[in-house]
């Protein structure tokens, strides 16, 4: 369903030097992708960051169309939640294939970590504001972050936060990121119909 690609970032502290795994516009290689966040001692800077990037082709929707209700479903294979304080959330917000672009606002209920069950689906319920991202005509774009790299409150323990989902490239369907979306199609064009004297209309 769409394309997937995943944005990974690594920092020197916390504050720069980004790279991006995957092409732009094309599909991702990768059959797992992780969200992170977690302090480095001994690698390349100080701090550890990679967001998902989930894009959906939602064109058919049609711009007329009226959404009542919007979930996004990942399936976690595995998970990390070594600072379990409050911030440990995976959240949804608005995604890009740049990563400086990746929006700071959720647009759904977050999870946490610890909350997450691995070797199944998690579903995200989008609010108004997320149900707003969705592109009736084009693309959604969303993203998945971790709520201590949202913040920028990274934690000294060097195990970190993190989940792990399978991408579409897994063999199948069964594993693949999905939207669904309950929505009612744009009315029907009014038709005006003129009848005159004397005719019948069967």
């Amino acid at each position: 369903f769409g394309t997937f690609e995943v944005t990974l970032f690594s920092i020197v502290e916390c504050s720069s030097a980004s790279f991006i795994e995957g092409t732009p516009g094309e599909d991702f290689a990768g059959t797992t992708a992780a969200v992170t966040a977690q302090y480095n001692s001994t690698g390349f800077g100080s701090c550890d960051v990679s967001r998902v990037y989930l894009p959906f082709d939602t064109s058919s929707l049609g711009t007329g169309a009226t959404i009542s209700d919007a979930t996004l479903s990942v399936y976690v294979t595995a998970k990390t939640n070594q600072v379990n304080d409050g911030s440990d959330t995976i959240r949804v917000t608005q995604g890009s294939s740049t990563f400086g672009s990746f929006g700071f606002t959720s647009g759904a209920t977050s999870i946490d970590i610890g909350s997450i069950t691995t070797s199944a689906y998690n579903t995200f319920t989008l609010d108004s504001t997320g149900r707003g991202w969705i592109n009736k005509s084009g693309t959604t774009e969303l993203g998945l972050r971790e709520l201590h790299e949202i913040s920028g409150s990274m934690s000294s323990s060097v195990a970190g936060n993190s989940i792990t989902i399978s991408t579409s490239e897994q063999t199948g369907t069964s594993q693949d990121p999905y939207l669904t979306i309950t929505y009612s199609p744009a009315s029907p064009p009014s038709r005006v119909m003129r009848i005159s004297e004397g005719f019948v209309v069967k």
